[in-house]
């Protein structure tokens, strides 16, 4: 939060890697331009399943390494606003949410 509020006085749009967080509408978060991140579902899904594995009797240094397959973008307009940017079509596009 103090690192948002201190971007906002000194000019500079923040960016977060907290897409999940940003989507749930909490107010701290409000303030950040854009949040990108990996999708909280298939996130934790996979944590699940690694889990489960563990738990099953596997070696976790054997298991393979799962990489994100899908991530969120969301895009606070009325932030944009306030610093006077145009965020592009393109990104309006393809953001999963736009506040």
């Amino acid at each position: 939060m103090r690192l948002a509020t201190q971007a906002l006085r000194g000019g500079t749009p923040p960016g977060s890697a907290q897409a999940p967080a940003a989507r749930g509408g909490r107010g701290r978060w409000t303030a950040f331009l854009f949040c990108a991140g990996v999708h909280g579902t298939t996130e934790r899904r996979v944590r699940y399943l690694y889990l489960d594995r563990i738990l099953s009797g596997a070696n976790p240094a054997t298991l393979p390494i799962e990489f994100a397959t899908r991530y969120d973008l969301v895009v606070s307009a009325s932030t944009a606003e306030a610093f006077g940017l145009s965020i592009p079509q393109a990104l309006l596009v393809s953001a999963e949410v736009v506040r």
